[in-house]
């Protein structure tokens, strides 16, 4: 890189700085708001904080800085994209990248073609004066060709810009983006980006049954083997973020279980539960459905939190539907809409 193409790699990341700051000072705004988006909450002004701080380093030619940006901001995406299970967002993180990869060429560049600069410059003899004002007249002379009349050198004319251009470019955006937020378009635009899924019920013809979820859950079958012979399990999973998901299974068993006890099959199921989970069982009631008899359950599962399951016994079909979770997760309301929802089709 020469000079000129080395300070546009270096205005080009610290401008990708300004914007991805605002960006996540937005969002943050939005989920303080009350919005959910990406687990984004109040703690994500200290991302804003680190951004700006990085991309003011930048703007000032540090090599640190745009090292430090670069990283921080690969190892913030692979944080979220492990959490969340999805890679959303690629695209603008790459470009967002080659950004900063530019950045960390252009400061070591810079730095490397304006490295003489810092040097002290050679002493030149300074010749003797009659008058002072000889003198005087020497000094200007010298002043006025760019040298330092103490010394005789030259004096050092790097030019790094002024970081208040940088903090008033930063304010104009962070105020332009607070008050387009305040108007209605704004706050419609925002609202359709992370207002959360919308509800709706979600239906089984084959399992004859409907439930309301917040999105439309993935299908799995599983044969297990028992006293029985081999059983199809049918799972319907729906996770919500990191907090918790909700899981709709049934299975349908042999005629001849309709001549036995509910109670032993759904104490069955309640086993299978705290074997499968290795909870422990925190609490458990009998309910109904339609007639049909059933249990709910309530585990509390090592690392994960809780597991709440309804399981209902329909003549040779066993359903049960659960919610694991943080326990605040599963003892919010929305669970209750889930599990309270859950409904039997005719056939």
């Amino acid at each position: 890189m020469d000079q000129e193409q080395a300070e546009k790699a270096i205005k080009t990341a610290w401008g990708a700085g300004i914007i991805s700051g605002i960006l996540t000072l937005i969002v943050t705004l939005v989920a303080m708001a009350g919005y959910s988006f990406m687990d984004f909450s109040a703690w994500n002004l200290l991302d804003v904080a680190v951004i700006t701080g990085l991309t003011f380093g930048i703007y000032r030619k540090s090599r640190t800085c745009a090292v430090v940006m670069l990283v921080y901001f690969v190892g913030s995406k692979f944080l979220i994209w492990s959490e969340t299970g999805s890679v959303s967002g690629l695209p603008m993180a790459l470009i967002f990248c080659w950004f900063f990869y530019q950045g960390v060429r252009g400061t070591f560049s810079w730095r490397d073609l304006n490295s003489g600069n810092d040097r002290p410059a050679p002493q030149t003899a300074i010749p003797t004066f009659k008058t002072r004002e000889e003198y005087q007249a020497w000094k200007e002379r010298r002043g006025q060709r760019g040298t330092d009349p103490s010394t005789g050198g030259q004096a050092p004319s790097v030019s790094r810009g002024s970081g208040a251009a940088v903090w008033a470019i930063i304010a104009v955006m962070v105020a332009g983006a607070a008050g387009f937020m305040m108007t209605g378009t704004g706050q419609g635009l925002f609202s359709s980006i992370t207002a959360p899924a919308a509800w709706q019920e979600f239906s089984s013809a084959e399992g004859s049954f409907a439930v309301l979820m917040p999105g439309t859950p993935s299908y799995e079958k599983q044969s297990n083997g028992t006293a029985l012979g081999p059983i199809d399990m049918h799972m319907f999973t729906l996770n919500i973020k990191r907090d918790a998901a909700y899981v709709i299974m049934y299975s349908d068993y042999p005629e001849i279980v309709t001549r036995a006890n509910p109670d032993d099959l759904l104490d069955g199921g309640r086993n299978g539960a705290l074997a499968s989970s290795k909870g422990k069982l925190v609490s458990e009631q009998n309910m109904s459905l339609d007639g049909f008899p059933g249990r709910e359950i309530v585990i509390e599962v090592p690392g994960e939190g809780l597991m709440r399951v309804r399981m209902f016994l329909v003549r040779q079909q066993l359903f049960q539907i659960m919610a694991v979770g943080t326990k605040e997760k599963i003892d919010h309301e929305d669970t209750a809409k889930y599990l309270t929802s859950f409904r039997l089709l005719p056939k």
